[in-house]
């Protein structure tokens, strides 16, 4: 702490001021960043080998059985991640830019309640950032239990759309390759009785 404020509720009002500004400037602060900072490749959204593909979040927090109970907040996202509206690529790929995006907010959350030491004694500055933290643990634990199983819908769609486009493919170039070859044909008995009438006078 490197002041006080004597009094305990000006220090209250002071740090709920401060906690409110917070959360609205660090969801408007991560619009303005490239879309890029979101990108599922960066090390902070892997997915790692003790999470088991989002298994463990199941298997002890039971992310399942609770997860739809807790509020959605879109505000500015691409897309509502209360359900899913469609298994296109594209959207999909929108699903987990949001997911990245969410997880992002509420870890930095987290951290920037590390403010609050500056003018909060130890024990309350302690307090507050445990609150902060178990307020958003659930919802980093849903965005990571959400963002596996949508990168490996993802890789599913794609390889359909892959499959639908060569079998589109395959089938338009079928249907050009008879025309093809009969053209030169047809265009020669087509000129014949031209010719012939001509002949004729």
């Amino acid at each position: 702490m490197f002041f006080s404020i004597s009094s305990g509720w000006e220090l209250f009002w002071l740090d709920v001021f401060i906690y409110i500004v917070q959360q609205i400037a660090r969801v408007f602060i991560d619009y303005l960043l490239p879309k890029s900072w979101s990108d599922s490749s960066r090390w902070w959204f892997q997915c790692f080998a003790w999470e088991d593909g989002g298994k463990f979040y199941e298997k002890y927090f039971k992310v399942s059985y609770w997860k739809d109970f807790l509020p959605v907040v879109n505000g500015l996202n691409e897309v509502d991640k209360s359900h899913l509206q469609s298994l296109e690529p594209e959207y999909l790929e929108s699903f987990i830019h949001d997911i990245n995006l969410g997880e992002s907010n509420h870890v930095r959350s987290i951290i920037m309640t590390g403010i609050f030491i500056i003018w909060n004694p130890p024990g309350m500055f302690f307090l507050i950032f445990t609150l902060s933290f178990l307020g958003h643990l659930p919802f980093i634990i849903i965005q990571r239990y959400n963002r596996p199983r949508m990168q490996r819908l993802l890789r599913i769609n794609r390889k359909r759309q892959e499959q639908r486009e060569r079998v589109a493919l395959a089938k338009a170039t079928l249907n050009q390759s008879p025309e093809s070859s009969e053209s030169p044909e047809s265009s020669e008995s087509s000129e014949s009785p031209v010719q012939a009438s001509e002949s004729s006078l």
